[in-house]
C-alpha cells in the first residue's frame, strides 16, 4: 500500500528537485564560482533576477542626453571601448596563448586515449 503512494510521488519529486536545481541552485553556483575569481555583478534574485538593476541602468541611459555624432559606440559597449583604448595606449592587443593550448591539447588527448594518465598525453604530444 506503500508502493502505491510513494512510486507515482517520485517522478514528481525528481521534476521538482530538477527545476529547483536549474533555477536556484546553478545560479548560485555559478554566482559563487565568479566571484572567487574577481568577477562581481549584480546578486542573484530567484523570479526577477536582476530587472531592477537593468531598469536603472535603462532610465539612468534615458536620462542623458546623447550627442548628434553618429558614434554611438560607447553607449552601445562601454567595456568594448575601454579596451579599445587599452591596446590603443600599450600598442598591442596579441594573447599569447600557446602554451596553454599546448598543456589543453595534452590533457584532452591524454584523457581521450590513456584515461587519467597525463603524462602519457603529454609525451605523445611533445612528439
Amino acid at each position: 500500500m506503500v508502493l502505491l503512494v510513494v512510486l507515482p510521488g517520485l517522478p514528481l519529486a525528481r521534476a521538482v528537485w530538477k527545476v529547483l536545481y536549474m533555477v536556484w541552485w546553478k545560479p548560485l553556483r555559478i554566482q559563487s564560482r565568479l566571484r572567487k575569481q574577481g568577477i562581481y555583478g549584480p546578486s542573484f534574485q530567484l523570479f526577477f533576477r536582476n530587472a531592477r538593476e537593468t531598469m536603472s541602468l535603462f532610465f539612468e541611459a534615458w536620462s542623458k542626453p546623447m550627442s548628434l555624432s553618429h558614434d554611438i559606440s560607447y553607449h552601445v559597449a562601454k567595456e568594448y571601448v575601454k579596451w579599445v583604448k587599452l591596446t590603443a595606449a600599450s600598442g598591442s592587443c596579441e594573447l599569447d596563448v600557446f602554451a596553454e593550448i599546448q598543456t589543453l591539447t595534452g590533457v584532452v588527448i591524454s584523457k581521450m586515449l590513456f584515461g587519467k594518465n597525463e603524462q602519457g598525453g603529454q609525451r605523445l604530444f611533445d612528439i
